[in-house]
């Protein structure tokens, strides 16, 4: 789950399964520039989004390197 979608300072992800351990994410801009990648650190990650202009965005879930989940985030 990641919220809120618009978001305008930070975005929310959550993660309902508890196998988190090897989860990790990376946010795109609309060209497939890689902006920002971490991993996730528990049920909720918070990730900061104030920097980015407006625009569409991709967040890609990733569980090592199988893609798991992509989200399309609109930054306001």
């Amino acid at each position: 789950l990641a919220y809120p979608n618009p978001a305008s300072d930070h975005l929310t992800l959550k993660v309902i399964d508890d196998n988190i351990e090897n989860l990790s994410y990376q946010l795109y801009d609309i060209t497939g520039k890689l902006l920002k990648s971490n991993k996730l650190t528990g049920s909720e990650t918070l990730i900061s989004m104030s920097k980015f202009v407006p625009a569409v965005y991709f967040l890609k879930i990733k569980d090592n390197q199988k893609e798991v989940k992509i989200f399309k985030i609109i930054k306001n």
